[in-house]
């Protein structure tokens, strides 16, 4: 809050991203960052976990609520350690998903990368067509030499 200059009395809600919520990042760590930050106490902060997107849908729901007219002020964060909390922490080996959704969807759930190889594999879509690949610092320096506008004046 130093660099903005934003007195977080103003603040209406600090909404937080964390998908391994156990051990360091369980319970509340929107609340728990925001006390340790110094905020007022008045102050409300939630954690939402929307696996993989938990960071972009806490942005979006502060966005949602200015929008909204909900917040004037909000701050959206998140916070993730795979080092500290390995993936599937928080399952432990246990179904997670309970025995009806595992009835349901037997033999069972199959994990978000494989799910994305079989879907790959099914619609014939390739790593070079689906992952955008940013240009590397040769091909940016060469267009910016065939750039008339950066060339050197003979």
């Amino acid at each position: 809050m130093e660099r903005t200059g934003i007195d977080p009395v103003v603040i209406d809600d600090v909404i937080s991203g964390a998908v391994g919520q156990v051990g360091e990042q369980s319970g509340n760590t929107a609340r728990w960052a925001l006390l340790a930050a110094g905020y007022p106490e008045s102050v409300p902060g939630v954690t939402v976990d929307r696996q993989c997107r938990s960071s972009q849908q806490a942005l979006h729901f502060a966005a949602q609520g200015v929008i909204a007219g909900a917040y004037d002020t909000a701050v959206a964060s998140g916070v993730e350690s795979m080092s500290r909390i390995p993936i599937g922490s928080q399952f432990a080996g246990k179904n997670f998903a309970g025995p009806t959704v595992t009835d349901r969807y037997a033999p069972g759930l199959i994990p978000q990368g494989i799910s994305a190889e079989l879907i790959a594999a099914k619609w014939g879509f390739s790593s070079s067509t689906t992952t955008p690949r940013p240009p590397t610092s040769a091909q940016l320096t060469l267009g910016k030499t065939a750039d008339s506008r950066t060339r050197p004046s003979p």
